[in-house]
């Protein structure tokens, strides 16, 4: 799963809609499971690679210039976060993200 990545003009990586995309591929992961027979729980662990220098833009409107809402640069290489279980599938994109709090809290702190 890949967020939507830009750059400044000084070529700084910029990550968009992580949260978002996040939330769409889980819920989808998680059908495709069930749809082949792999029943819950699921364990979820995410990881950033190669976001050193980075920076997380947390704009969530339109009326927002991404640029007025970015997040420091990220000090290291690597993010490993926590895990989390999903005891059953959600059946709400707020539901999942209910459940995946800890990771969006963790990835944003970083940031």
């Amino acid at each position: 799963m890949h967020s939507t990545l830009l750059a400044t003009s000084s070529g700084t990586p910029i990550i968009s809609n992580l949260d978002d995309r996040l939330i769409h591929e889980i819920m989808r992961s998680l059908n495709d499971l069930a749809a082949v027979g792999i029943e819950p729980p699921y364990a979820l662990l995410v990881s950033r690679i190669g976001v050193a220098g980075a920076r997380f833009n947390f704009a969530r409107e339109q009326a927002y210039h991404w640029s007025d809402n970015l997040g420091d640069s990220l000090d290291r290489d690597q993010y490993h976060i926590d895990e989390v279980i999903f005891e059953t599938i959600p059946t709400a994109q707020a539901e999942c993200a209910s459940i995946i709090r800890p990771i969006l809290d963790q990835m944003a702190n970083a940031g």
